[in-house]
């Protein structure tokens, strides 16, 4: 009608626009527990097949896997663990991606927030 596609790209578009904080936080937990469970999938063969339960740097558990998602997707990065597996560290490596993007996005809808608007701003320089 107006010269506009209608598809996936344009309502993701039109959510981002009404609801841009939830959208953010769905996707950072869905993700989140998407990417740790694939995480956890990957490295655990190393804990059955070596039976090296007892280091503490493997992601041996879902909340482990879940704990370095979430630092990883926070662009924090503390080290504590850490893949062993190269299909583990390709996972990382796409968390990674993914985290520097959703971050982005982030402070883009929190400047975008906390930006006056045209009217406001002639409020603010009355007062």
């Amino acid at each position: 009608m107006y010269g506009c596609k209608a598809d996936y790209s344009f309502a993701i578009k039109c959510l981002f626009k009404d609801y841009p904080l939830t959208l953010l936080v769905v996707f950072f937990f869905l993700s989140s527990t998407i990417y740790a469970y694939a995480l956890f999938i990957a490295e655990k063969h190393l804990v059955l097949y070596y039976n090296i339960q007892e280091f503490n740097n493997f992601c041996n558990s879902y909340l482990n896997s879940l704990w370095l998602i979430v630092i990883t997707i926070t662009t924090v990065g503390y080290g504590d663990y850490y893949p062993h597996t190269p299909l583990g560290r390709i996972i990382i490596f796409l968390v990674a991606l993914w985290g520097t993007s959703v971050i982005s996005i982030m402070v883009v809808v929190v400047a975008n927030t906390l930006n006056m608007q045209k009217n406001e701003k002639k409020c603010s320089h009355v007062i």
